[in-house]
């Protein structure tokens, strides 16, 4: 899903959606009140126009890794991945439970900082698979990890 162009009532018609999860609340009202865009990337989906997520409308980008299965960053389109990955001036990796600060953290940054931002959900199988992509291809850019275990990263 990716609104960049929504209408205030679209948004609100989304933010009183039952199904709605509570954390992403947050994301939606910064699009809805700074005119912020918000992308949902799903596993095995069709890349996006570069122009698009070149825009300078900053945005906050979700990726789904967290479905039936944890695929890691292979499953999604690489070229689109690179983009939003070489955009984000900060990246959350969740593998644990929604952290719903990080949501709102991150809808600030790009709401009040016009920062653009990379929320990847995950399960704990690729924790470290989504690290090491983020390192190798952004070294610099500020990570936030949300782990389940403190074992997890025990070698």
């Amino acid at each position: 899903m990716m609104i960049d162009r929504a209408t205030k009532e679209q948004i609100e018609a989304i933010l009183a959606m039952p199904q709605t999860p509570p954390y992403l609340k947050p994301v939606f009202e910064v699009v809805r009140d700074y005119g912020v865009g918000y992308l949902t990337l799903l596993q095995n989906g069709d890349g996006l126009e570069p122009d698009k997520l070149n825009s300078q409308v900053p945005m906050i980008t979700v990726v789904g890794d967290d479905t039936n299965a944890a695929l890691g960053p292979g499953a999604f389109d690489s070229s689109t991945l690179k983009i939003l990955t070489l955009r984000a001036s900060c990246v959350s990796i969740i593998s644990s439970e929604p952290v719903p600060n990080i949501y709102t953290l991150f809808s600030l940054m790009t709401g009040l900082l016009r920062a653009n931002t990379l929320i990847i959900e995950t399960r704990l199988e690729q924790e470290h698979a989504w690290v090491d992509y983020i390192r190798a291809l952004a070294p610099h850019t500020p990570v936030i990890l949300s782990t389940s275990l403190p074992e997890a990263w025990e070698t």
